[in-house]
């Protein structure tokens, strides 16, 4: 059979074209990959998992360009997932919102371990509904990251898009975000494992010594930056009436009851100890005396009128006092934590239940 010229010609340039889009979309890929792994390699070695969370969000954004995105991890106390840090995302709902960690979309991302992709979860039976029914459902694609290692579970990356991105769309855009999602949990693993070293295993916040540390690194940023910085100590009023009318399981009991009401209280950034045996600290970088103190309000009103549930079922409740004091450039650690320490003993001294600044 005889092909004619002109036909030849058309055949050669279609595979020449159809090479050359390969080639172009191979090259493009590998380095889109390369660029991504530089990008990941840019986190700043850190094993405290509050400066390296708001690397890895930047360059989540840097890199994928979400309208808003997330990172929740996993609560420990009630093995909810909770938002840590998020880009346009309400602080209301970073303080609110929990999910379980065996519906909706985020399980099914976990239990597969694999990104899930949805193309518009406003028709998705896997999402789940956070506030009331008959709120419709926004219309957008949703990208969940796994966080995992092995069979530790850690949390999940929310990538909200608009519902017309095309990305991700091809092998290559879920091979990316895998690996995304893998290098992630690998950071934050590795953030456990430093916290476990030091932290209070009652509490599962800082311990002292970690605590005196992060404060005089604190302090150093404050001075050469010129920013703000305060502190917050608390103290559990008649702790030892506690212990000796219901038994030190009950004290435990309260304390651990408190120390979970600060950790959901606080902002990420904000750095949060157990200081002593009925004693607990807050380092509050960036903050003015007047937002300290309103943490410090917030938490006294939430900790007076917790019902704790001790022995047998019986409930109590407990205040605490509150000392707190703005960073004054010229102190040392040991003067900013006996000046705070002053007017906790003055808010003791007053009457307790009250706040001292």
């Amino acid at each position: 059979m005889n092909f004619c010229p002109s036909l030849i010609l058309i055949l050669l340039s279609i595979l020449f074209v159809c090479l050359t889009t390969y080639f172009l979309i191979s090259y493009f890929y590998k380095k889109k990959i390369l660029f991504i792994l530089k990008t990941l390699f840019s986190v700043e070695p850190s094993l405290e998992i509050d400066k390296v969370l708001p690397q890895v969000l930047d360059i989540v954004k840097k890199l994928l360009k979400p309208q808003r995105c997330s990172i929740m991890l996993v609560d420990n106390t009630d093995n909810m997932l909770k938002i840590k840090i998020g880009e346009n995302i309400l602080t209301a709902a970073i303080r609110m919102i929990k999910l379980p960690l065996t519906e909706g979309i985020v399980a099914k991302a976990l239990n597969l371990s694999q990104p899930v992709v949805v193309k518009d979860v406003s028709k998705s039976d896997y999402y789940y509904k956070i506030f009331s029914s008959d709120k419709p459902v926004k219309k957008e694609k949703l990208v969940v990251l796994p966080l995992k290692v092995e069979n530790k579970n850690f949390g999940v990356v929310n990538l909200h898009f608009n519902i017309n991105t095309r990305f991700p769309s091809s092998f290559l855009d879920k091979m990316l975000l895998k690996i995304l999602s893998d290098y992630i949990s690998i950071i934050i693993d590795n953030c456990y494992k430093y916290f476990d070293a030091v932290s209070d295993s009652m509490t599962k916040m800082y311990n002292h010594n970690y605590i005196l540390k992060r404060l005089q690194q604190e302090i150093e940023f404050s001075k050469k930056f010129k920013s703000t910085l305060s502190l917050i100590l608390i103290d559990i009023d008649h702790f030892k009436q506690i212990n000796d009318k219901y038994g030190h399981q009950s004290g435990d009991k309260v304390i651990i009851s408190i120390a979970k009401i600060i950790k959901d209280n606080i902002r990420f950034s904000d750095i949060a100890g157990r200081y002593g045996g009925e004693e607990f600290c807050i380092i509050l970088p960036n903050t003015k005396l007047e937002g300290a103190v309103s943490i410090a309000e917030r938490l006294k009103n939430q900790i007076s009128a917790k019902k704790i549930t001790i022995q047998d079922g019986q409930q109590i409740s407990v205040s605490c006092s509150f000392g707190v004091k703005e960073y004054d450039m010229n102190d040392t650690v040991e003067e900013f934590i006996n000046k705070t320490d002053k007017l906790l003993y003055q808010a003791k001294f007053l009457g307790r239940n009250r706040i001292c600044f």
